[in-house]
């Protein structure tokens, strides 16, 4: 695992800095999934993800961010949705509770069918958590995962 974890950057950064305490509306709920590639080249950020581009650059070394897509995925406690993010590499989101203003996720990166990451964490109303890695031959995968 350790071999995983030194060839992957792994990185989990929680941010609350517009988290509300107000509860989500279950008809309305949804997460929005970044997937940014991230790199050392010239200093640009991707005009879509502005909102965001402080706290990537107050966590990450990079000097560049480039938006590849965005996934809406509807809250729905008990779903699972799974997202491309290279040739051999997935990712699974699960919604395993709702309460309030707090959503229980379960993510799983896959490479090749085989797991590298399993992680469960808790995210607030309007929070957003970063995980960074896998490489790619043009620089790093960012994933932002925001509950909206």
């Amino acid at each position: 695992m350790r071999s995983v974890s030194l060839k992957y950057l792994l990185i989990i950064t929680f941010l609350f800095l517009f988290s509300s305490p107000l509860a989500f509306a279950e008809d309305k709920a949804e997460l929005k999934i970044r997937i940014i590639n991230a790199s050392f080249g010239e200093a640009r950020v991707d005009s879509s993800i502005r909102n965001i581009s402080t706290q990537l650059k107050g966590i990450f070394p990079f000097s560049s961010y480039q938006l590849i897509k965005t996934n809406i995925l509807p809250l729905k406690e008990g779903s699972t949705n799974v997202i491309k993010l290279t040739e051999s590499k997935t990712m699974e989101i699960s919604t395993l509770n709702i309460k309030g203003s707090m959503i229980q996720l379960l993510v799983s990166v896959i490479n090749n069918k085989v797991p590298i990451l399993n992680t469960t964490f808790t995210l607030s109303n309007k929070g957003t958590l970063f995980l960074g890695g896998p490489k790619t031959p043009t620089g790093t995968l960012i994933i932002a995962i925001s509950a909206e």
